[in-house]
């Protein structure tokens, strides 16, 4: 009986080994808005002010030709990691 199970176990871990990682595509949504200077600073000040902390999710767009970060969305995030 315990050579079966164990059969069984190597023919299982055997058979997983072969599998390829799944193939990724990059999305390009265009048309994501760019939050303004004050939507971005009225969401750090509602974070802040309710004792969480700020994320921000940023999103890539061609500005003049040149590529630039731009913020898109801006999230609370409890402020202290662990105890």
């Amino acid at each position: 009986m315990k050579y079966i199970a164990l059969l069984a176990v190597v023919l299982v871990g055997c058979s997983t080994a072969n599998n390829q990682y799944p193939t990724q595509h990059l999305v390009v949504d265009t048309h994501v808005s760019a939050m303004s200077r004050q939507e971005v600073i009225n969401g750090i000040h509602d974070c802040q002010s309710n004792g969480m902390r700020a994320v921000m999710v940023t999103s890539k767009k061609n500005v003049s030709g040149h590529i630039t970060d731009v913020i898109s969305e801006i999230t609370c995030a409890p402020r202290y990691f662990g105890n």
